[in-house]
């Protein structure tokens, strides 16, 4: 493979030779996944903001948007979109875990709680339990107060 390479007047060896362009070469590659991460969430929010404007009404979108901002860890942006999506489907479970996700973030756990509870308090489903179950555990929340909030 390393002749191919040659063949196109691309030296791999000069990469291996020498220290100094290996580190360049690092750079580079850390540069270019910076950059290729940053179009590729600008490219994300465009179709998710154009689905917003044609589908005004589905709450899944606010959700994927507040996905796609809480992964960028813009945190209050993402809290904007999931209470959105709460405000128009408030059975979209998913968003409510993720906000309590962002209230344990800001060291408001009261309110990340709250947003567990009434989690509990919409659905019986064994995923959604445990998937308190493990935030909590995340967040390094006491057991007793993790048992009291999954058996109320």
């Amino acid at each position: 493979m390393l002749d191919g390479l040659k063949f196109w007047g691309i030296n791999p060896d000069l990469i291996f030779i020498y220290p100094y362009n290996m580190v360049f070469v690092l750079i580079l590659l850390s540069i270019f996944y910076l950059l290729s991460k940053r179009f590729i969430f600008i490219l994300r929010r465009g179709e998710l903001e154009r689905n917003l404007v044609k589908f005004p009404g589905l709450a899944e979108i606010r959700a994927q948007l507040g996905d796609l901002y809480f992964n960028n860890k813009d945190f209050s942006l993402a809290k904007n979109f999931y209470m959105q999506a709460l405000d128009m489907h408030p059975g979209l479970h998913y968003a409510r875990i993720k906000l309590a996700e962002i209230y344990f973030a800001a060291r408001d756990d009261q309110k990340a709680i709250e947003e567990l509870t009434e989690l509990l308090k919409r659905t019986s489903e064994e995923k959604y339990i445990y998937s308190v179950k493990l935030t909590l555990e995340k967040w390094n929340i006491d057991r007793e107060t993790v048992h009291k909030i999954i058996h109320s």
